[in-house]
């Protein structure tokens, strides 16, 4: 399940997370809960800014190296890599606090 910043107030559950799963309605009650927090937790206008710093200063960076060069790929790799722990870091944080919050 999942909440997304294109579509806001919408929560996406997918098909399997209810029929494979046999979820009883409590459960199920939890994610929805837990995802709806991330709405009002502001989680996702949260990581929209940090994703656009990240890809910007990657497409400036890149602009400045031979985009065929090694060097270049070696950067998209590190910025890309980055980026990711960058995001996990906030991530990890944001899920406990919808967790915390989804129970409620």
């Amino acid at each position: 399940a999942f909440v997304s910043g294109m579509s806001p107030r919408k929560i996406f559950v997918f098909e399997g997370l209810i029929t494979r799963l046999n979820l009883s309605d409590d459960e199920l009650a939890m994610i929805m809960g837990h995802e709806l927090s991330h709405v009002i937790l502001g989680h996702i206008e949260e990581r929209t800014p940090i994703s656009a710093i990240i890809l910007g200063t990657q497409l400036v960076v890149m602009s400045m190296v031979d985009p065929l060069g090694l060097g270049s790929s070696f950067f998209d790799t590190f910025v890309s890599r980055l980026g990711t722990y960058v995001a996990a870091s906030f991530s990890r944080q944001n899920e406990s606090d919808a967790d915390e919050l989804g129970l409620l």
